[in-house]
């Protein structure tokens, strides 16, 4: 849910998602945020499998997973959000 508020609430805003494997990222963390934007009382554009652009191109939510902290590189802005579900899983690194 907060990945939606974010997004509508900061025109510049972008959503990091990340969980220990991206089977997790798909089928718990991205699956409820499909359901979640359907419902909303925003309109959302249709979700793709782990991608949500929202206003333009700075402006969006993205959910993958790695073992790469350099990979969490090159997402700039004022309003960054980083989610991490089941982050005992995740790299300290990361």
């Amino acid at each position: 849910m907060v990945t939606l508020w974010w997004l509508a609430r900061y025109r510049d805003g972008v959503v990091l998602t990340t969980s220990p494997t991206l089977r997790q990222v798909r089928t718990q963390l991205w699956k409820e945020l499909h359901r979640l934007a359907e419902s909303a009382r925003t309109p959302y554009p249709k979700l793709k499998t782990t991608e949500l652009p929202f206003r333009n191109d700075h402006n969006f939510a993205i959910g993958f997973s790695t073992n790469q902290a350099e990979n969490f590189q090159d997402y700039h802005g004022r309003h960054v959000l980083i989610i991490a579900d089941e982050a005992p899983g995740i790299a300290a690194e990361i």
